[in-house]
């Protein structure tokens, strides 16, 4: 090995090292991270580089199951209705949010249940039966969530918000039931003793 080999050696390495430490910082950059906090990328790359993935504090993507386009279609529809000029104005975007977030979790749920169910034979009959319960209650709550636009409609007519907070908050405490419910049977144990 020459001595000229070396420093070409290192300033190679050394661009490579710039490299991936610009690409870290634009990814930072677009992730939501302040330039001045990303531009430190450049040279401590393998530092910030696990800040890639969960920055913003997003959560992951919730997987789609088998009640994921009714469950877009309703909420599709509320929101076209709310967002109508004419419709009466009420305050309920948050709890809104929280409710299609519910059922989209326990439709992700909904499709776990079902990658298990496809394997098939008697020993599962507990578990169809209570997916059964699972799904039926969650169309009752679209259906809910469908005569919620009626209730919409009514106060745009009337300007009574009564009825639409009493169903909302009836909708809010079935799907809280069923989450609980989802949630306490994942306890129980396995094999019976």
């Amino acid at each position: 090995m020459t001595g000229v080999e070396v420093p070409e050696l290192r300033v190679a390495w050394l661009l490579i090292w710039f490299l991936v430490g610009a690409g870290v910082a634009l990814a930072l950059v677009r992730g939501g991270l302040p330039w001045p906090w990303a531009a430190l990328a450049l040279v401590g790359w393998p530092v910030l580089f696990p800040l890639l993935r969960p920055l913003g504090g997003r959560e992951p993507p919730v997987p789609a199951g088998p009640l994921a386009s009714a469950i877009t279609e309703t909420f599709a529809a509320l929101a076209s209705l709310r967002a109508s000029p004419l419709s009466a104005p009420l305050d309920c975007d948050e709890e809104l949010v929280r409710l299609q977030a519910s059922l989209e979790r326990i439709d992700a749920r909904l499709a776990v249940v079902d990658t298990i169910l496809a394997d098939g034979g008697p020993e599962l009959l507990p578990l169809r039966a209570a997916r059964a319960r699972s799904v039926a209650e969650c169309h009752a709550v679209l259906q809910g969530i469908r005569n919620l636009r009626v209730q919409l409609g009514l106060l745009t007519l009337a300007g009574d918000t009564a009825p639409v907070r009493t169903q909302l908050s009836a909708l809010q405490a079935r799907v809280a039931a069923l989450e609980e419910l989802d949630q306490n049977r994942g306890q129980e144990p396995l094999v019976n003793t």
